[in-house]
């Protein structure tokens, strides 16, 4: 599969500049699918007012027993690395503005990338489970997968020979399914942490992430930071590390509402329904940066 070029490159450039804090603090937003009330999340103005240095790092992920798999998905990320593969994704999505920190990992790519004793769940294709939609890294756009993982995907599968199909998956089963056998890795801006890391064996990071809180614009001043949203409500999205950082550091009298999707909290917070939403930066951002009014 090829990557081909979908998001605007303002918008990436926006994302990019968002994530270094040229346009005001990151922040990720979250779910709800209750929000019915005639509210579009297209047309409103989101900013994000805080981050968070979380130094949290995303892998792909495969069964523990999948070793030869494991194997060859680090090579085929090295190379990707190696060939600038992956930093073209990177700036496609994220813009100029800031560069990829994610290097190979050392010898991984000396042995050329090989599926040679692995079996797939569909042969010729690599089978992934991934949230969708969770901009920008997966999601649809024109009825085609899109996005900065499954660009990078993508670039690794050419290296192996074989073609990529995203399966929309909840994250809160996304392991489970994996070891079902109902794809053959994940790839779905998962934070590689020891908990995930008993169930799951991780390839090297490809990608640097933090936390972030977003708001909607006309609400920045009174939700500038975290500590701001005493006695509000703050969607977050089950079983993420976001989820994780709100519950550690919930100010006095505030409230977590989880959502099912990171899609749905940004309805939610144009009904009223959160005051914010904490979950990843570049998710966050890449929302604030295409929000009504910001491009």
């Amino acid at each position: 599969m090829r990557i081909r070029p979908r998001m605007m490159l303002p918008a990436a450039l926006a994302v990019g500049a968002l994530m270094l804090g040229a346009c005001g603090s990151d922040s990720e937003g979250a779910d709800d699918s209750s929000s019915d009330s005639g509210s579009d999340a297209s047309s409103a103005e989101f900013t994000v007012t805080e981050t968070f240095p979380t130094g949290e790092q995303y892998g792909f992920a495969v069964t523990q027993e999948n070793t030869a798999l494991l194997a060859a998905l680090d090579s085929a990320l090295a190379t990707a690395i190696d060939d600038g593969s992956y930093e073209a994704a990177y700036t496609k999505w994220f813009g100029d503005d800031t560069a990829p920190t994610i290097t190979a990992a050392p010898g991984a790519a000396d042995t050329p990338p090989s599926l040679d004793g692995v079996t797939l769940v569909e042969d010729g294709t690599l089978t992934v489970c991934s949230d969708m939609p969770y901009q920008p890294f997966e999601f649809e756009e024109d009825g085609e997968t899109t996005g900065f993982d499954y660009d990078v995907v993508s670039a690794m599968a050419d290296q192996l020979g074989v073609e990529v199909s995203f399966v929309t998956t909840p994250f809160d089963s996304i392991i489970p399914a994996l070891v079902a056998g109902n794809c053959d890795m994940i790839a779905s801006a998962m934070t590689i942490t020891p908990e995930r890391a008993e169930q799951v064996s991780f390839t090297q990071p490809y990608f640097d992430a933090d936390q972030s809180l977003l708001v909607l614009a006309e609400n920045a001043e009174e939700f500038a930071t975290l500590d701001d949203l005493a006695d509000k409500t703050i969607g977050v999205q089950v079983e993420t590390t976001g989820a994780s950082f709100a519950e550690e550091n919930l100010p006095d009298g505030a409230t977590i509402k989880e959502f099912q999707t990171g899609d749905e909290m940004f309805p939610a917070l144009i009904a009223g329904e959160i005051d914010a939403a904490l979950q990843d930066l570049p998710v966050n951002a890449y929302r604030a940066a295409t929000s009504s009014g910001s491009n």
